[in-house]
């Protein structure tokens, strides 16, 4: 039986690249006859436990979110030295000195799965400290056995730090996210937005869109799914809905399982995600992986005309592609309410492409031979 470690200081135990996709998959080889047993530990920082899954073979572990991240660290050594770890998997390169720990006291595999530009997103908050941050990232990075990143950009980049590294991108699980696809279901929202919430990701965007909407008297439903970043973007939130009287057309879900989200994308007609690329350049780097949830529950996409995401509808017809901009996006809406495009016909179309080419299975074997260090 192949123990293994899971660390993160930022993700909930429930994120879908963590349990939906690595710790399932890995799980999986249970089922195999001919391949290892596994159990699987995670600990993290973040204690939100909404969900209540038992699953054989599988702990979680919280570790107090009053805590500095450097106390987590102890504790995650701590931990992990009772533990004895054949393999260790670390999510955030703030991980990596607990890893690189665990692995030189005992001799456990060592695994970074990066699924974010960290040094960017670090120097969006901290200026002129890319290179410093990157230069620390790259140092732990080298001591691992193995790295699996989401995109080939990523691939390249981390690659300079251990030459084994892997692609293994964030594509939606053919058993979840395109399960019941077939079902027919009542379309209650025009719009939909799915994901963490921040002004950065358009928020603000959004809701003036719905307000030249409601002063057209247009008929307009936009349904918004996810976490507030911060608590005074959703006071911001509360009181522009109150000022514009908008609490019946833009409605706000708080965070629930990844299945009913799915539902709720599919009771839309159209998904979006626009980022702000000035505010944070990475955004222009990255496919963001929600697109995939919207394109496999069979609806299009509007996105902003940021480099990778133009690009990846463009190729794809699978939706639209705007300036960042909220008179933009209501001028679009507006012509999709008057029913200018066949939404049916473009999202069937998008969610095949999903299923024949986009799937999470196709990436399971690039995880398993990087977690259990298995020749190709």
């Amino acid at each position: 039986m192949k123990k293994i470690l899971i660390l993160s200081v930022s993700h909930f135990w429930y994120d879908s690249r963590l349990f939906f996709r690595v710790i399932k998959s890995l799980l999986k080889k249970n089922n195999v006859s001919e391949s290892v047993q596994v159990y699987i530990k995670l600990m993290t920082q973040n204690s939100k436990d909404n969900l209540q899954i038992e699953v054989e073979n599988f702990e979680k572990v919280f570790i107090s979110s009053k805590l500095n991240r450097f106390a987590v660290l102890k504790s995650f050594i701590k931990e992990g030295l009772s533990y004895q770890p054949d393999i260790v998997i670390c999510i955030e390169p703030l991980t990596l000195i607990a890893g690189h720990i665990l692995k030189k006291r005992t001799q456990c595999r060592f695994i970074y799965d990066s699924h974010e530009y960290f040094a960017m997103a670090f120097e969006e908050k901290y200026k002129y400290t890319y290179s410093l941050y990157w230069q620390v990232e790259k140092y732990f990075a080298k001591k691992t056995d193995a790295i699996i990143t989401v995109n080939k950009e990523l691939v390249q980049h981390l690659s300079k730090a251990n030459p084994n590294t892997h692609l293994c991108a964030n594509y939606p699980v053919k058993d979840l996210f395109l399960k019941n696809t077939g079902e027919t279901i009542k379309k209650e929202y025009d719009l939909i937005y799915a994901g963490g919430i921040c002004f950065e990701r358009g928020l603000l965007q959004y809701l003036q869109a719905a307000r030249y909407l409601k002063a057209d008297n247009i008929v307009f439903t936009f349904v918004i799914v996810g976490v507030f970043f911060e608590k005074s973007t959703k006071d911001f939130f509360d009181n522009y809905l109150k000022q514009y009287h908008l609490e019946n057309i833009v409605i706000y879900i708080p965070y629930i399982p990844i299945e009913q989200v799915l539902l709720e994308i599919r009771k839309s007609k159209i998904g979006i995600f626009m980022g702000d690329i000035t505010k944070r350049p990475r955004l222009d780097k990255t496919l963001n992986m929600k697109i995939f949830e919207y394109l496999s529950q069979g609806i299009p996409v509007i996105v902003n005309d940021s480099t990778v995401l133009k690009d990846f509808v463009n190729q794809t017809n699978s939706g639209w592609v705007i300036p960042y901009s909220s008179k933009e996006l209501y001028k679009l809406m507006k012509q999709i309410i008057n029913k200018e495009f066949d939404l049916e016909l473009i999202g069937n179309e998008a969610k095949q492409l999903v299923y024949d080419k986009y799937v999470w299975e196709n990436q399971e074997e690039v995880l398993y031979n990087a977690v259990f260090g298995m020749k190709k």
